[in-house]
């Protein structure tokens, strides 16, 4: 079961735009789409749990 969730902007059925993708594991990415490809990530989040201790890196 694949619960990773696209909330943004669609273009011919295909990411387009900016959004935030959030994926199964619990990390976000948001950024800018061209034709449903990342084409410049914003931010990228690790989920609280995770064993990443310094985000800044």
């Amino acid at each position: 079961d694949d619960s990773t969730v696209y909330e943004g902007e669609w273009a011919n059925g295909r990411k387009e735009g900016r959004g935030i993708l959030k994926l199964a594991t619990g990390h976000t990415l948001q950024g800018t789409w061209r034709q449903g490809e990342v084409v410049k990530v914003d931010e990228f989040r690790f989920p609280s749990d995770s064993p990443w201790v310094n985000p800044d890196l």
